[in-house]
C-alpha cells in the first residue's frame, strides 16, 4: 500500500509540474513574441522617421 501511495504521488508531482511547466513556456512565449513585435515597431518607425525604406529582403511583418 505504502508503495502505491509514494507513486501516485510522485505522478501528482510530475502531473503538476508538467502543467506549470507548459504555463510558463506559453508565458513566456508570449512575453517574448510582443517584445519581438514592439522592437520591430520601434524600427520601423525609425526608419521612418530617418526616411529610409526598410529593406525589401526583410519580410514584412
Amino acid at each position: 500500500m505504502k508503495i502505491k501511495s509514494v507513486v501516485s504521488l510522485l505522478a501528482l508531482a510530475v502531473d503538476i509540474v508538467i502543467h506549470i511547466g507548459v504555463l510558463f513556456m506559453v508565458a513566456i512565449y508570449v512575453l517574448v513574441s510582443k517584445a519581438i513585435i514592439g522592437v520591430l515597431r520601434l524600427i520601423n518607425k525609425i526608419f521612418k522617421l530617418l526616411g529610409l525604406k526598410k529593406p525589401s529582403s526583410e519580410p514584412m511583418a
